[in-house]
C-alpha cells in the first residue's frame, strides 16, 4: 500500500519537476531573446551614430573647403577690382 502512495507522490513530484524545468527553459529562452535583441539594438545604434558622425565629418570637410573656396574667390575678386 505504501508503494502505491510513494509511486503517486513521485509521479506528482515529477510532473511539477518537469513543469518547473519547462518554465525555467521558457524564461531563460525569453531572457536570451531579450539579451540578443538588446545587443542588436546596441549594435545598430552604434552603427547609426558612426554613420551620422561620418556624414557630419564629410559635410564639415566639404563646407570648410567650400568656405575656403568662397573666401579665396572673394579675395581674388577684391584684388581684381583694385
Amino acid at each position: 500500500m505504501l508503494n502505491i502512495f510513494y509511486a503517486i507522490g513521485y509521479f506528482i513530484f515529477q510532473i511539477f519537476h518537469l513543469l518547473f524545468h519547462a518554465v525555467a527553459f521558457i524564461c531563460l529562452s525569453f531572457t536570451e531573446v531579450l539579451a540578443l535583441t538588446g545587443e542588436l539594438i546596441n549594435y545598430m545604434t552604434h552603427k547609426t551614430f558612426d554613420m551620422l558622425h561620418w556624414i557630419l565629418y564629410v559635410l564639415e570637410e566639404k563646407t570648410s573647403r567650400l568656405d575656403l573656396t568662397l573666401h579665396s574667390n572673394k579675395k581674388e575678386r577684391w584684388q581684381s577690382m583694385n
